[in-house]
């Protein structure tokens, strides 16, 4: 058994082939750079069907070489507080808004949390511009169309790949929506952000599998019958990377945010 390791970064899109005991395959690797929108303003966005078409070709490359056989598993890290206005069909409504975007404000005089504490306490972040509490009132806001529903990157690209693409408690966590304790939507938060819960993503279960689509399973065979994991934020992710996998360790990581 092989795995398909995913990164959905920020700055590129990566394909890493792995054996059984983790160990890179030679040259099963295929990397496509995005092209993220910075402005002086505070705009950090990307294209939600540009990245997706640069996932496809990194796939596209390693199934031409031979590198997707016997993959069982694909597990993906992805880019935590990414946020993306859909329509009523799921096309995107504007750019994706990336961890880098410091535009969103607070919207309507709202003041917040009524106790900043217990709210962290619950969600594990602040009432902030990094987290749908304010960027999606703040989407809302600055749109000209009807916003019919909001989801992160992982869900947009992986809901066009795969058979359902519910977000991952991991992902979701990175939303400042979810209620730690309850792994459900924060009432609270979902106010903040003027939000049902079916405006937002479906909640994925602990042990949620996806599949490929009938018709991209044509397309790579060899990922006919491979079970696709829940994403996993990238700083959770590089956690395990550096061997942080059980209490009696701790990791510290030296990132470009913190």
């Amino acid at each position: 058994m092989n795995i398909l390791a995913l990164d959905l970064g920020t700055s590129s899109v990566r394909g890493l082939v792995l054996d059984s005991d983790s160990r890179p395959l030679p040259d099963a690797l295929a990397r496509r750079k995005v092209d993220l929108a910075i402005g002086d303003d505070g705009t950090g966005t990307l294209s939600g069907p540009g990245y997706l078409a640069c996932l496809i070709e990194c796939l596209d490359e390693l199934a031409d070489a031979g590198h997707l056989h016997d993959v069982d598993l694909v597990a993906i890290s992805a880019q935590w507080h990414s946020v993306l206005p859909l329509d009523d069909h799921g096309t995107p409504l504007g750019p994706v808004l990336t961890w880098l975007d410091t535009r969103p404000a607070p919207v309507g005089g709202t003041a917040g949390p009524g106790d900043p504490d217990g709210f962290h306490q619950r969600t594990g972040c602040w009432w902030h511009r990094s987290y749908w509490s304010m960027r999606v009132p703040w989407l809302r806001a600055q749109s000209g169309s009807s916003i019919a529903r909001f989801v992160g990157l992982p869900e947009y690209v992986l809901g066009e790949l795969l058979d359902a693409a519910p977000m991952s408690v991991s992902q979701a966590s990175g939303t400042g929506l979810l209620d730690l304790r309850t792994l459900r939507w924060d009432e609270e938060a979902l106010t903040l952000a003027g939000a049902r819960p079916g405006d937002l993503p479906e909640l994925g279960e602990l042990d949620w599998h996806g599949r490929l689509r009938p018709e991209l399973a044509r397309r790579w065979p060899q990922l006919a019958q491979a079970r696709w994991s829940p994403p996993v934020g990238d700083g959770g992710a590089s956690n395990v990377g550096s061997g942080c996998v059980d209490p009696s360790r701790a990791a510290v990581t030296v990132g470009t945010s913190a």
